[in-house]
């Protein structure tokens, strides 16, 4: 992640440098030319690539910068039930989604948009493996352990653990995809950027969790752990 960072940070200030001479030319040309001019639509079109482009750069660069605002204690479950369900609008109507949220998910230190931004992107990333439609499951809940933690930077893995898990019943990922998974720009969906899981990737661990990503024909399966707030 810090080489992805300083990376970013690199290519966002060399594209911006230029981004601004672009930008500045083609305004001062739209302000030349008159509205039935028709080198105004190509003028135009220049400064809408600029601004998207723009935009690209700000991701880039919050990757690269952003810092995380100090964590506060918050219930795991009312984050991901909030989350859940505001994303339930923007499914199309042949994917089911089923949350079930356990009443002692317990608290984790972590900043509210930053959660719901992870939870958002997971949503995405398997809402998009649903083409033909399907089923997301998301549940949250409390565990003591897990097999897969004994390698992980989680050193008291013997303690209880907020669990979120997101699993569709997709056909799962392109296995020259899933070796790639968190890299940004890897995306094979002709859309987006590529950048949810490398965000989701920068959020899990600022926080002080772990993630897994389980894939299979059938579809895939998130596991996140956070420590519990004591």
């Amino acid at each position: 992640m810090e080489a992805i960072s300083r990376f970013a940070g690199s290519v966002a200030h060399d594209l911006n440098n230029f981004l601004t001479t672009i930008s500045l030319s083609s305004r001062l040309l739209l302000d030349g030319l008159l509205e039935s001019d028709p080198l105004r639509a190509e003028a135009s079109e220049i400064k809408e690539a600029c601004d998207r482009l723009a935009g690209f750069t700000k991701e880039l660069l919050k990757i690269a910068f952003e810092k995380l605002p100090p964590p506060e204690p918050l219930s795991l479950g009312e984050a991901v039930l909030a989350a859940s369900e505001a994303f339930r609008e923007k499914l199309a109507s042949n994917i089911q989604l089923v949350v079930s949220v356990h009443e002692r998910s317990g608290q984790i230190r972590a900043d509210a948009a930053h959660l719901i931004q992870l939870v958002n992107h997971l949503l995405a990333n398997a809402a998009d493996a649903l083409s033909d439609g399907g089923q997301i499951k998301v549940r949250s809940s409390q565990i003591e352990s897990a097999r897969w933690l004994e390698n992980s930077e989680l050193t008291e893995r013997r303690r209880p653990f907020a669990q979120l898990t997101i699993e569709d019943s997709g056909k799962g990922i392109a296995p020259e995809r899933f070796a790639r998974l968190f890299e940004p720009f890897n995306s094979d969906k002709g859309k987006g950027r590529g950048m949810g899981l490398t965000t989701v990737y920068g959020i899990v661990k600022r926080t002080g969790g772990q993630i897994k990503v389980s894939n299979s024909v059938s579809g895939t399966k998130v596991e996140v752990l956070w420590p519990l707030v004591n």
